[in-house]
């Protein structure tokens, strides 16, 4: 992933992000959110934030 992709990432997530993509573990925190991507691709994502940063994010893929 490029850095560019990582750093808005973690411009738009929590430090404590929880993310529940189905078919993987869930992560907590936005470095293992960052690490978890794989190529990218069609996803529908629900998600909840908090002062313009998400919290929760749930990904089907």
């Amino acid at each position: 992933m490029g850095q560019q992709l990582a750093g808005l990432l973690a411009h738009h997530h929590t430090e404590d992000v929880l993310v529940d993509w189905k078919g993987q573990e869930p992560t907590r925190g936005v470095q293992a959110h960052i690490d978890a991507i794989e190529g990218g691709g069609r996803m529908v994502t629900v998600a909840k934030w908090r002062d313009g940063a998400i919290t929760e994010e749930y990904i089907w893929a």
